[in-house]
């Protein structure tokens, strides 16, 4: 066969497996509901763009928008099957990139590490809850404890945050990819402070190493 007849075949092969792996690409965001009204196809592959391609297609293979039956939940991350679920009621376009980057950082936590994931869970986990209050416990459901909101403020965003480790990552996550500019109002001294750090320091770590604090400080939304 002459030369030219296999060069030209090689770049047949290498064009058809670039516009393949696009294309399975492409096809990971499903909207079900297509009059969703506060998030399209198009959001969220511009918050995709953030992330390395080859940590989501590790990670995540497929981003569903679709009506919930249940109304008081935004989102849910399906680790184990790699895919995230996003509730197409979400009344807001910020609410719903909050959610989505909430979603992701339970699908990294989970699957980024895949020979070791259990164990960089369980490092992460204990690093967050020797930040905690003494006798503090996450429990999950509950939104009232017996902190008030000046106590709660020292170690953790939200109510939302004490339901368990992996909410408590969560928030933080999608606080710093939605909502950068809540680090101007935090007290570096404060233990919520030092879970951000451990937050960024993850995502520096096994996601991509331009995330670091400077880059999220100088993030503009």
């Amino acid at each position: 066969m002459p030369l030219s007849r296999i060069f030209d075949m090689n770049i047949r092969l290498i064009l058809y497996l670039f516009f393949s792996s696009y294309s399975l690409f492409a096809q990971r965001v499903v909207i079900e509901n297509k009059s969703a009204p506060s998030f399209s196809e198009h959001d969220i592959r511009n918050e995709l763009k953030v992330y390395p391609s080859n940590v989501l297609n590790l990670c995540v293979e497929q981003i569903l928008v679709k009506d919930f039956n249940d109304k008081t939940y935004y989102g849910l991350s399906h680790t184990a099957m790699k895919y995230v679920e996003i509730n197409s009621i979400i009344p807001t376009k910020i609410d719903a990139i909050k959610t989505l980057h909430h979603e992701l950082s339970s699908m990294f936590l989970h699957n980024v590490d895949q020979d070791y994931s259990e164990r960089t869970y369980k490092v992460y986990g204990k690093k967050f809850i020797a930040l905690n209050p003494n006798g503090f416990r996450y429990e999950r459901g509950i939104r009232v404890t017996d902190l008030n909101d000046e106590q709660r403020k020292y170690f953790a965003i939200d109510t939302y945050s004490m339901d368990s480790f992996e909410n408590d990552f969560n928030r933080i996550a999608e606080t710093l990819f939605a909502d950068p500019a809540y680090l101007n109002h935090l007290n570096t001294s404060l233990p919520v402070y030092k879970k951000f750090l451990l937050v960024v320091e993850f995502y520096h770590n096994y996601v991509d190493p331009k995330f670091t604090m400077e880059y999220f400080q100088n993030l503009k939304r």
